[in-house]
Formats: structure tokens, sequence, C-alpha cells
């Protein structure tokens, strides 16, 4: 199902799951591996996470053509002691890498109650909570983050130093996991562009223009701000520590671009699992679970508030309702992806 519009095309998930792999296959990747790579990315987009979905295989495909990617990765671990592993990524696209490394770190956890995997030598891998959710889909609580690009100046400065470093927890739950996923600047620089592009202002509180100095003009928008001041900042700190300072990836300001076709970005990624049956039955924690939820659900409703969502829950709508009706997307976006299709 493809259907045309002006500036939009809706198209069916099983259609555009076998254009994305038709691609990665082209570009080297195998069958299997062009399945995992094109699941994270739909998945995205079924979760209505758009920047994170099908718009990637564009600068993926570019850096396979330059080289700068490696599609067929020798993934290995460096480390393996107990419950801790350290996986060398081979400078494969990161979600390869880190689908391997979070199944890694759920096995441990199934022997240890808990397992931990640092990664290097990734590559930008799209959205945390993929990985996260592999976990909770193995009934452990995942936690996934990675550093990223530096494009966030720290709390009282004005020099790009690191990047909004994602990070997202998944807890195992019906109908739907509890998904935290965000990374942490007021906003994603997506949203400026789109700004941009639309020839709107953005809010001072967003991002810095070159010079330091807060701007409301989303053309000289450059560098992000942490969400929460200070809070957001040492977040973010914090998440550098644990993907790239622990698994010796590299470090704030020398992440390359995940766009950049000249080297791999050295990337690293940080995954945790914990079992939660080492710890209570399932029985008994989706009873404290759902005996916690019942209170979040029935809190007074805020002025112009119809409905108190959990974490995840809005994505996990837009996933029923795009599996049903198809993902939407820009048509130049479409357009692409059958060039690459068809042009190789």
């Amino acid at each position: 199902m493809m259907r045309m519009g002006e500036e939009n095309i809706k198209i069916g998930e099983s259609k555009l799951r076998k254009l994305v792999e038709e691609i990665f296959q082209k570009y080297g990747l195998s069958e299997e591996e062009a399945s995992i790579v094109t699941d994270t990315l739909v998945v995205a987009n079924l979760r209505g996470v758009d920047t994170h979905g099908v718009v990637l295989v564009d600068k993926y495909v570019q850096r396979l053509q330059a080289g700068s990617l490696n599609p067929q990765p020798n993934i290995k671990k460096t480390v393996d002691i107990g419950a801790v592993a350290m996986v060398d990524g081979d400078n494969g696209l990161g979600q390869l890498i880190g689908h391997k490394a979070m199944q890694l770190a759920v096995e441990k956890a199934k022997v240890h109650g808990v397992g931990v995997v640092a990664i290097n030598n990734s590559n930008h891998f799209g959205t945390a909570a993929y990985f996260s959710m592999l976990a909770a889909a193995e009934g452990c609580i995942g936690i996934a983050a990675s550093n990223a690009s530096p494009r966030l100046a720290p709390w009282g400065g004005i020099t790009p130093t690191y990047g909004n470093n994602p990070w997202s927890v998944a807890v195992p739950a019906e109908p739907f996991p509890i998904v935290l996923d965000i990374a942490n600047s007021v906003v994603a620089f997506s949203k400026i562009l789109t700004a941009r592009a639309k020839g709107e202002s953005v809010p001072e509180e967003w991002a810095l223009d070159v010079n330091g100095r807060k701007t409301t003009d989303a053309h000289l928008a450059e560098i992000l701000l942490p969400f929460g001041g200070h809070k957001g900042y040492g977040i973010a700190f914090m998440i550098e520590v644990l993907t790239s300072i622990l698994s010796n990836a590299s470090i704030g300001k020398d992440v390359l671009k995940y766009d950049n076709l000249q080297a791999g970005q050295n990337i690293g990624h940080f995954f945790l699992a914990l079992d939660i049956s080492k710890f209570a039955s399932k029985e008994e924690f989706n009873e404290r679970l759902e005996f916690f939820i019942k209170q979040i659900r029935e809190s007074e409703l805020a002025e112009n508030t119809v409905k108190i969502y959990l974490p995840g829950e809005i994505e996990f709508e837009n996933s029923v309702n795009r599996k049903q009706d198809g993902i939407t997307l820009p048509k130049k976006v479409v357009e692409t992806l059958l060039a690459y299709s068809k042009n190789y």
C-alpha cells in the first residue's frame, strides 16, 4: 500500500520494510543484518519518532558507499567476565552492534541477575528505546545509552563539547512496555531545522548562536542547551562517563557527526539488563507495578488535560494506528529510498 499526496506519501509497514531491507542488502549487509537494521528504523517510524526512522537510510547508505561504515563488521567481545562484557563493534552500523550487545546483556542477566555491556567502535544507533525494549521483551528492565557528536555546551559555557547523549529505560508491562526515551537537550536539533524550513522562530531557551548568545532566529540557532539547566548537563555528563570513558570510545568533542563520510565515529554505548525474576516473581512485580500505575491514573487532571499518559504510551498508540493505517513519510524521503533501490 502506497498512497501519494502532494507533500507526503503513506506506505504500509510491510512494503516499507521490504524496500529498506533490499537497499541495505544491496549495499553489503546480509539478509539477517539488513532485517535488524530495518526493524530498528521502521519501529521508530511506527512509534512516531520519525527523526530516527527510515529518513536515516540516506546518510547510512552514503557512509556505506564512502567506506566510512563497515557493512560486515566482526563484532566481538574484548572483555567477558561474569556479568560484565565489553564489545568492539568494528565500525559497523550502531543498530547491528547494539542489537548484539543487548542480547548479550540479557543472556548475562538470565545467569547473574544483571548483565552490563559497554561498547566502543560503534556508530549512530538510531533510537535508544529499541534496545531497552529488547530487554523488556525478555522480562528484564533494560537500560540503553549512547554518547553522540558534540552539539551541546556545558552548563555555563558556550562551546559545543558533548552530544545530547540519549538514554532509555524500558520496563516490561502489559499491554505495552513502560518506556522512557529521552536526550538531554531541550529539543532535538531536527526541530530547529524544521523551524528553519518553515520560516518560524524558536524559543530562546532552545539554543545559542555561534557567539554563545540566546536567539529566537532558527537560522542562527546552533548550540543546543541542556534541559533543566544544570540537571540536564549533569545527566549528559554521566552518560558520557558510562558510554565513552568506560568503554574507551571517542569522548566529547572528538566524536564525529553521524553523516561524516571520512571515518567511523567510534561511538560508545552502554547497555544494562536486570532480570526481574531474580528479584521477585513475575506476578509479584506486575502487581506492584499495576498498583503504582493505578495511582498515576487516578491523579486529578490538570486544566485542559484529558488523560495522563504513561511513559511510552503515546508511542504505543502511534504504533497501533500506523500498523493499521500505514506510515506517512515526506515524499522526498520515499523518493530517496526508491532511488537507492533502483539505482544501485
